[in-house]
């Protein structure tokens, strides 16, 4: 400590000759442009002794060259080290800044370390109450630096912006897909069949959960545009400061830099708010599609599973059974989405919400499946069935649906404790009806 205080001592006396007879040491080569520092870095909390006289005074140098008579909109900001700053990159000389007293801002080619007590910089600053501008005794001293990065952080962040909008275009169309397809399916569900208590109201009420789950994707693309304008807006924020810095050259002020890097910050947290919503939107369709997206399939479903209705014939099979609560999903179609939805049910083998069977329905680009507990079952006769509707080939096509199908476990059907169950056509559904 004691040979560092003594290379500061030197450094005093020949950095006071050199600001005393006005020279201008430059740390650069004579052809860069432009603000000499563009960053800076917290390195103490000290009793500054520089003299006053070789301190650059923001409160008396800030507005110099201003009109007479007219306000200084820097004297009425709240004083940060970040404002401290760009008063005191522009002057290539200086190397340190210091605040004291919560909003004493000044620039120094050098600062002078008398560690004699006097308490901590606990004197939150006045622009920022999270951050502390010195105490009654002692300066935050901060150092400039350069790095020549202004240009390159620039770049950095416009290409963080074209990577997050290149990534949020697509997850926002497939919601606005998802949203669309499940209102033509709630809509195109119209089977007649309301009134039939309790398998009619069971199966018409399908229509209320694809809307609430079109809703849940519609919310997560509003995000997105959310998140898109404000990027937007970030965009020419930095375009018109970039543009600034530009048309001043050397003669570039603090005040136009500092807007530069606050437009470079603002864009960067635009850009990882819409890659966070983008992200959104993937984690909500996940969601919503569960097995649909047809990442995990079983071999051979059809060994395990049998069509009710008679598909061979044209007619195509809505078991009226209660669906599992948190068990009924809605996505983009994937190749094996009904082989999915089959495979998520073989898996639900225990406990009340046991998968005995689950209906498909698809419409455009869209899948549904309702995933069914064994509850709703009915007794027409000795046995057991299962209810179902059966909806004609033409039905299906009027009603633009490409798909609908119940299957159910072979096991459950044939080896139910009341003995082997059939299925019961509570209504045949056809263009007529």
């Amino acid at each position: 400590m004691a040979a560092w205080l003594g290379i500061v001592a030197v450094l005093v006396q020949v950095s006071a000759f050199s600001l005393r007879r006005g020279s201008r040491r430059v740390a650069r080569q004579d052809s860069c442009r432009g603000v000499f520092w563009d960053g800076f870095s917290r390195v103490a909390c000290e009793t500054d002794i520089t003299p006053a006289d070789h301190r650059l005074y923001f409160k008396e140098h800030a507005c110099v060259g201003m009109p007479p008579g007219s306000s200084c909109r820097l004297q009425e900001l709240g004083m940060t080290p970040s404002l401290c700053f760009d008063f005191c990159r522009q002057h290539k000389e200086m190397k340190f800044f210091g605040i004291e007293y919560g909003r004493d801002c000044y620039c120094g080619m050098y600062f002078h370390p008398k560690s004699t007590g006097g308490g901590d910089c606990n004197l939150p600053c006045e622009g920022d109450n999270k951050e502390m501008c010195g105490g009654p005794e002692k300066s935050s001293l901060f150092e400039m630096h350069f790095c020549d990065n202004a240009a390159e952080k620039v770049n950095m962040v416009k290409d963080m912006a074209a990577e997050a909008q290149k990534k949020a275009e697509p997850a926002k169309k497939d919601a606005e897909q998802v949203f669309d397809d499940a209102n033509a399916l709630s809509d195109a569900w119209q089977l007649g069949v309301c009134s039939i208590k309790p398998q009619g109201e069971l199966v018409c009420s399908l229509n209320k959960g694809w809307v609430d789950m079109g809703i849940k994707a519609n919310e997560a693309a509003n995000e997105v545009d959310k998140a898109v304008t404000v990027l937007e807006k970030a965009e020419k924020t930095l375009e018109e400061a970039e543009t600034a810095v530009k048309d001043a050259g050397d003669k570039v002020t603090g005040e136009q830099a500092g807007k530069q890097d606050t437009a470079v910050e603002a864009l960067k947290d635009a850009s990882v708010s819409l890659t966070s919503a983008a992200e959104g939107i993937n984690s909500t369709l996940s969601a919503l599609a569960g097995p649909i997206s047809g990442d995990k399939v079983m071999e051979k479903y059809e060994d395990h599973f049998q069509a009710l209705g008679d598909p061979d014939k044209g007619w195509h099979a809505i078991c009226a059974l209660e669906p599992i609560t948190g068990q009924s999903y809605i996505g983009l179609k994937a190749k094996d989405s009904l082989a999915a939805c089959a495979t998520k049910c073989f898996g639900l083998v225990t406990g009340t919400d046991a998968c005995v069977g689950f209906n498909y329905q698809a419409i455009d680009e869209l899948a549904a499946c309702q995933l069914l507990t064994e509850k709703g079952l009915t007794k027409p006769a000795l046995s057991k069935s299962v209810p179902i509707f059966e909806v004609s080939n033409s039905k299906m096509e009027k009603m633009k649906l490409t798909d609908i199908s119940c299957y159910t476990k072979k096991a459950f059907m044939g080896s139910h404790p009341s003995g082997p169950l059939g299925s019961e056509v509570v209504k045949q559904i056809t263009v007529d009806r």
